[in-house]
């Protein structure tokens, strides 16, 4: 809100800009928002985008605000640490892109030497997340456990994980469209305050 105006260009179009207000959600709670009454017991949401991972616990469908992390454990984090070790390896380099495709997918048609050395490193990169989740209270016999964000396909292919205990959001929107959900809900109530004040 310090820039109310903001004029810029984008595809050959100029654009004049004027800011009315700014909402902020946390990323990762965005996601549930709307089913937050679904995480019954609880549970942990680990939003693993391309820099950060953001981690939420939602107990009986309430957030805790007061155990929010955010690491740096992002997608990009791991293509990044994986490039020496495969290196070391298969003693050549292995484009990035080639890297990420394995990860989302958890396979390419690429030799099975790569492919073998790219799922080890993914590997030995899930237990650093699963290791860092721990140390914040994740026991599996305790919690639900949630991923999303890009990293949610990282950890469902090569995380060792008791699959009857983790819930892996696939739709790369759900940030998104929780943050319309929360904002629509935020016009909603402000709609009533007035209505409220006008009787």
């Amino acid at each position: 809100m310090q820039k109310k105006e903001v004029a810029f260009k984008c595809n050959g179009t100029r654009y004049h800009v004027k800011i009315e207000d700014v909402e902020i959600y946390a990323q990762g709670f965005a996601a549930i928002a709307e089913n937050l009454r679904d995480y019954q017991g609880f549970n942990i949401v680990a939003d693993i985008g391309n820099g950060t991972m953001n981690v939420i616990f939602v107990v009986d469908g309430i957030p805790d605000s007061t155990r929010y992390y955010t690491e740096r454990f992002g997608v990009d984090c791991c293509v990044i640490e994986m490039r020496s070790e495969l290196t070391n390896k298969v003693h050549s380099v292995v484009d990035d892109l080639i890297v990420k495709k394995v990860l989302k997918d958890g396979t390419a048609e690429i030799g099975e030497k790569y492919l073998k050395a790219i799922g080890e490193c993914a590997a030995e990169y899930t237990e650093k997340i699963m290791r860092k989740l721990r140390e914040y209270g994740y026991n599996e016999e305790l919690a639900k456990l949630h991923f999303l964000g890009g990293g949610a396909m990282l950890m469902k292919h090569f995380g060792k994980l008791d699959k009857n205990r983790v819930r892996f959001i696939e739709d790369i929107n759900a940030n998104a469209k929780g943050y319309e959900y929360l904002s629509h809900q935020r016009r909603i109530r402000k709609l009533r305050q007035k209505q409220g004040r006008e009787k």
